[in-house]
Order: structure tokens, then sequence, then C-alpha cells
């Protein structure tokens, strides 16, 4: 057998392999959406919100919590982290009217890590849930992150997040984009492998966060503080679990247009320098790499001749791009129903493959680019 198609079986090798950890994942994820999960009382958390200069959304995040039910929350901490617009007047005025609101405030250049540590140190609840300032919530997502931490008893809970309505390709783009990140990071969540979280949802436990000394390890990188939490909590030992549950999710804006979606994925590459961990980077170079070599090798097969293993050549191509394709494709899927969206899965395939193509390059430049994120260097 030549060398070329001892290649080629490689790479199909290399994608059953990634087919059938994909396709773990999208069976637990499936699976979990229609489980019954219905403890005799959800578990009580203090919500945290770490804030900076979201004077425009702040209000109407707090409303959101403010509406929940059945389950109310009887503390929520916002930490204003040197907002310069009126983010904290805004905090402070609505905590005049709500009893279960406190506002701390924090002057300087601390950054989100130093206003999460604040608010875990006045926190009373065992359980602490992080919110972001700028998503919305609907009116049952305390209440089933309080079953489902119930029903599961982990040490960190990561939450679903959505993306409100885009309109446009840009914005059509985007959603496809938050459907794989979702189905990722749901679904190796719940197959005890996470690779992702999101700080604009997820709940710790107290005295984990405070056992691993907060963010003393990772405070002089200034994003990242989901991932690192992450991570830290892995290398503990501790339990990790996933809410599958359509109410527990927060939904955040898209970027308003090309330029504003490549400085946010920038500031999210940016933090993968300093996060040390194997699977999440051995996963990304595999999906990554694959598509990469396989349009590599489909190139140099349209240059060679009938009679070179072409048959063969392109017998196994084909099967690789499917191994590739199909499985990522019914994890997007699957993403999509929980949030209650059609599945059109030429629109899935073309940001498989633009996120495939634009992130070895995203990366490339987050090494020497650090944009600025509300006034910060990220």
């Amino acid at each position: 057998m030549s060398g070329w198609l001892l290649w080629l079986l490689a790479l199909l090798g290399l994608s059953l392999f990634l087919a059938a950890l994909v396709r773990q994942w999208t069976h637990a994820f499936r699976a979990s959406l229609s489980l019954d999960q219905r403890p005799a009382e959800p578990v009580r958390m203090s919500v945290l919100v770490p804030a900076r200069n979201e004077a425009g959304r702040i209000s109407l995040l707090l409303q959101d919590l403010a509406a929940q039910a059945p389950v109310r929350p009887d503390e929520v901490i916002v930490v204003d982290d040197a907002s310069q617009d009126g983010t904290l007047a805004q905090a402070r005025s609505m905590a005049t009217r709500w009893p279960a609101l406190r506002v701390l405030s924090l002057q300087g250049a601390h950054g989100k890590k130093a206003a999460l540590e604040a608010g875990m140190a006045v926190a009373t609840h065992p359980v602490v849930l992080f919110t972001d300032a700028d998503v919305r919530c609907g009116p049952g997502r305390l209440a089933a992150f309080g079953r489902a931490w119930a029903f599961s008893a982990p040490d960190l809970l990561l939450g679903p997040v959505f993306l409100r309505e885009a309109h446009g390709l840009m914005g059509r783009y985007q959603r496809e984009e938050q459907a794989v990140l979702l189905g990722v990071g749901a679904g190796s969540a719940l197959c005890g492998t996470a690779l992702l979280a999101n700080g604009a949802n997820l709940a710790v436990r107290r005295s984990v966060f405070e056992a691993m000394g907060g963010y003393a390890a990772d405070r002089h990188w200034a994003s990242g503080d989901d991932m690192f939490l992450l991570r830290r909590v892995q290398r503990s030992g501790g339990r990790i679990a996933f809410v599958a549950e359509p109410a527990a999710a927060v939904e955040v804006e898209p970027a308003a247009g090309v330029l504003d979606w490549a400085r946010q994925r920038l500031r999210w590459a940016g933090k993968l320098r300093a996060y040390p961990a194997p699977g999440a980077f051995a996963f990304g170079v595999l999906a990554i790499g694959l598509p990469w070599a396989l349009a590599w090798s489909t190139i140099l097969v349209l240059d060679r001749r009938i009679g070179d293993d072409l048959g063969w050549s392109w017998a196994l191509l084909v099967l690789g791009w499917s191994a590739w394709l199909g499985p990522a494709l019914g994890l997007v899927q699957v993403a999509k129903e929980m949030q209650g969206l059609r599945h059109r899965p030429m629109g899935s395939l073309v940001a498989l493959l633009g996120m495939a193509f634009s992130a070895p390059l995203i990366a490339a430049i987050a090494l020497v680019v650090r944009p600025r994120w509300k006034g910060r260097r990220t």
C-alpha cells in the first residue's frame, strides 16, 4: 500500500475517532433534554453579577432576576467594577426598592476576577450563581438551576447560553456558531469531560471556590475567569454537571458587525495562552486540524492521475469528510432543538467550515494582539 493511501487511512481513522466522540456527546445531550429532574426542594443560591459599564442593560437583568418564579432570589449581589457610566447608580437605585439586592463598588484597575472574588466573599448561600450583567433570562432560570443542583449535587454547574435573535448573514452565522459551542459545551460536560464553560451562566459551590483560592493563581490574566474556574475544579477532582433545561438559559447579544465579532473572538482566543487544559487543546487540534488536512488532501487528489489509487483516494476522502461533518451536524441539531430553533443543515455546515478555517488565523493573531474591552486590555 502506498504512503499516500496510508496517509488517507490515518485521516479516516482520526475522523472516525472524532465521530465516535461527538456521537457520544450527542446521545448524552439528547437524553438529558428528556430527563425528568424532580427533587423535593430546589437548592437555594446567591446570585452574583459582576458589572462594568453596563448602564444600558443591567436594569433589565435585575428586573429579570426580580421576576424569578416560583423560586425567588433572596440574595443578589452586584459588584461594580469601576464603571465609568451609570451602572453603579442604576444598581443602587434598584437596591432601594428591592431588599434582596446588595451592591458593592470596586475602584481602580481590578477586573472581573476581582469582582467575582469580592462578591463570593460576602455571599451567604453555599452555592453561588454567576451572571454577566449584559444578559437576559427567563423567570424559571433560578428554579431550573436549583433543581439541577439538587439532582446532581455537583461542585460546578454549567448552564446554557443562547444568542438573542440576530438578523442578516452575520447574525445567522453567529447563531450557528453559538449552537456549535453549546453542543460541544453541553455534550462534553454531560459525558464527564467538560471542555467549555461560559461565565455568563454557571454556578459554583462556594466552599470549593474558597478552597482553591479563588482566582489567586490566574489573576494576572484579564479574561478567562470561566475557563480558569473550570480547569481548577477539574484538577481538584470536583464534580461538573450541565443544566440541560431551556429555562436555565441566559441570552446574550450578538456582535454588532464583523469587526465586533473579530474583537470578541480575539478575546476568547487570547485567554487560551494561559489555559493549561490538555484535553481541550487536543480536541481543538483534532476538530480544527482535520478539515485543514482533509482540504489539503482533497486539493492534492485533484492533481492525481487515473490509476494512481484515484478511486481509493476519493472513497477515503469522502468517508473522512462524512465522518467529520455528519456527527457534528447532529450535535448542532440537538443544540438548536434545545433553543427551539429550526435546523438548517447548510447553514450549520457553513458555520462549521467557517469556524474550522478561521480559528487558526484568530489564534495566531491573538498571540500578538490584545484588544481593548471596556477600556482595558484583555
